[in-house]
């Protein structure tokens, strides 16, 4: 009897390692087939693309005052642009204005917040007296909070995620989107995050946000398609990076969205998207 379960709990142990080894043949597989020759068509793409000249455009940036926006701002001043900075956080906002300004560049910052459908069209309007009509439109401003949908007192936390993440993003487009259809040129771009490709645990509210601006940029991009516009958008999907946004996020939810954001690559091609410089021709 005791050979006998020995011998099936070994059985057991190799059945998992058999089960082990072929999920990972499977994904090295899939890895092969579809996701290195997507890496190179992405590769050749953005070799082969002309970047755009956006010296002297208005590039409006939300969630300006720290973190990835903070970067987006001073990295378009330095190809060109002007830029117009736009956060609830006055203070991390304005700080933002001042290293443009401090390295020459031309930036005007504004404290609203964007989740007011209101706010948002006398903020347009003060823009466009400023520096002219917006060029191109960066919805980055974002929250994240983990592990609150089981929690009965985050009802309000889940408001704030959805109100942020979507709705401020839908406002902006609705008010800014008019002017570049008269003018037939823009670019709106939706930084949204691999948590819209694929759902994940402790960031439910998150990602039903985030799978929103991705649905919500796809259809406006087949909308504009229809009407024969010129107007180009763009959705981003970021891997989770430090910043005062993610800090709620905890590392096993980012590995194992880092693990299934793999997975899912490989069965999709994932067009690029333009690429700017500060061109000298």
């Amino acid at each position: 009897m005791g050979q006998s379960k020995v011998k099936n709990i070994t059985k057991k142990q190799n059945s998992f390692i058999t089960k082990d080894l072929l999920k990972l043949f499977g994904s090295l597989v899939l890895f092969i087939l579809f996701l290195l020759p997507n890496y190179i068509w992405a590769g050749i793409q953005c070799l082969t693309q002309k970047p755009r000249d956006i010296r002297g455009k208005v590039v409006l940036i939300t969630g300006a005052a720290g973190g990835l926006g903070r970067q987006l701002a001073l990295s378009f001043h330095r190809l060109g642009a002007r830029i117009v900075c736009v956060d609830v956080n006055g203070a991390g906002n304005d700080l933002t204005g001042e290293m443009i300004r401090a390295e020459g560049g031309t930036a005007v910052t504004y404290t609203v917040d964007i989740t007011d459908r209101e706010n948002v069209r006398q903020m347009h309007g003060v823009v466009k007296d400023a520096l002219g009509s917006v060029d191109v439109l960066i919805n980055n401003a974002a929250v994240v909070l983990s592990n609150i949908y089981v929690n009965r007192e985050s009802d309000d936390l889940v408001k704030d995620i959805v109100n942020v993440n979507l709705l401020a993003q839908f406002w902006m487009n609705k008010e800014i989107l008019p002017s570049m259809l008269e003018r037939n040129s823009g670019q709106i771009v939706a930084i949204s995050s691999v948590a819209s490709l694929i759902g994940h645990h402790s960031l439910t509210a998150y990602s039903a946000s985030k799978w929103g601006v991705t649905g919500m940029m796809e259809a406006l991009d087949q909308e504009l398609k229809l009407l024969g516009s010129d107007i180009v958008v763009t959705t981003v999907c970021p891997y989770f990076f430090d910043s005062d946004v993610s800090k709620s996020v905890t590392k096993n939810s980012r590995r194992n969205i880092e693990e299934q954001e793999n997975i899912y690559s490989s069965q999709q091609n994932v067009p690029t998207g333009d690429t700017f410089q500060n061109s000298t021709e």
